[in-house]
């Protein structure tokens, strides 16, 4: 993102990322917008908390591009802590460790009264979860190669549909201690069909964390530099807040809790806090306002779009109360308002 002359080939076609995201980008604003019967206008997106300002400039262009009016951007790390403190009284120093599938993000945030303060960040660009799948891809292949004879990445279709199966098999050893890796057709190389169930295709968790070993020691030294920025040492942080799928390979949160000295805390679905923290964000920082369905005048509270309906749409020869935003009907006005805030 924001990398000049880089593009992606799809079905034969470029793209930079700016136009890949602003794809994205409008079909989750027509998602929202068909679930919502209304206008989308504004958004928050959440970005890696290292973008440069070449890079947020263009997620905001992409943002545009995809029809929004206003685009509020918010740090990943940020966003995560958010959604982790959102109805509770916190006073404490978190750190953030948000490693997802290609990069890994660290953050070290102050929280007190409500406000949220970054110490310091750090990441790494280079590393994430695809760096697990290719180690076991290499690992499949080199015993494909043992016993078969054949280099089986040197081929395009079978190197993807092997990566896959990678992935799929680190996924299962999160909570299994081992688990095989079953392909039983990767494509063909020569006429040969490339079948992982012909070959030693178990792998257990150990031999896995001794094939990522180095990677493990990569994924702590950003969390030791960020604590290095903020000046402060691992005794100073109260909580280690993980993020994102690849937290849940259980040897990451042992090296963790091995180096910071605390047990991480995963009260969210790593996958969905960050998106979580977006709508808090939204929630605090934006005032929607409340249109009503029936004529779409705006008002600033639920309160006084309640007040209106009742007054100027209720009818007068039914005792049923209407949603203003999806009209199902309630028979008190108490049910329809505890409807209308979930």
């Amino acid at each position: 993102m924001g990398e000049d002359g880089y593009t992606e080939s799809i079905h034969g076609t470029d793209y930079t990322p700016p136009e890949i995201s602003a794809d994205i980008l409008r079909k989750l604003k027509n998602d929202a917008e068909g679930y919502l019967g209304d206008d989308a206008a504004e958004a928050v997106v959440t970005v890696p908390a290292y973008f440069t300002i070449k890079q947020t400039s263009a997620t905001k262009d992409a943002a545009e591009k995809a029809g929004f009016e206003n685009t509020h951007l918010i740090n990943e790390p940020t966003a995560a802590a958010l959604a982790y403190g959102n109805g509770k009284d916190l006073d404490e120093t978190l750190l953030v460790y948000d490693f997802g599938g290609g990069t890994l993000d660290i953050s070290v945030i102050e929280v007190s009264d409500d406000e949220y303060n970054v110490l310091a960040t750090d990441g790494d660009n280079d590393l994430g979860g695809s760096n697990f799948d290719k180690a076991l891809m290499n690992l499949l292949a080199e015993r494909y190669k043992d016993e078969k004879g054949l280099e089986i990445l040197d081929d395009a279709e079978v190197r993807a549909n092997l990566r896959t199966q990678a992935e799929e098999t680190k996924i299962d050893l999160s909570s299994d201690e081992e688990t095989e890796a079953i392909a039983p057709f990767l494509g063909q190389i020569e006429g040969e069909i490339i079948d992982l169930t012909e070959i030693d295709n178990t792998v257990t968790r150990e031999t896995f964390e001794q094939e990522t070993q180095d990677l493990r020691d990569r994924a702590i030294d950003p969390v030791e530099d960020a604590l290095d920025k903020a000046k402060l040492d691992t005794e100073d942080v109260d909580t280690v807040l993980l993020v994102g799928g690849s937290t849940m390979i259980p040897s990451i949160q042992d090296r963790i809790e091995e180096f910071v000295g605390i047990e991480p805390t995963q009260t969210l679905d790593p996958d969905k806090i960050v998106a979580q923290g977006a709508a808090v964000y939204a929630q605090r920082e934006i005032n929607p306002g409340y249109r009503c369905a029936e004529c779409g005048k705006e008002f600033d509270t639920l309160l006084e779009l309640n007040d209106h309906y009742d007054e100027d749409h209720s009818s007068d020869d039914s005792d049923a109360l209407e949603c203003p935003q999806c009209d199902e009907e309630f028979d008190s006005n108490d049910e329809r308002e505890a409807h209308i805030s979930k």
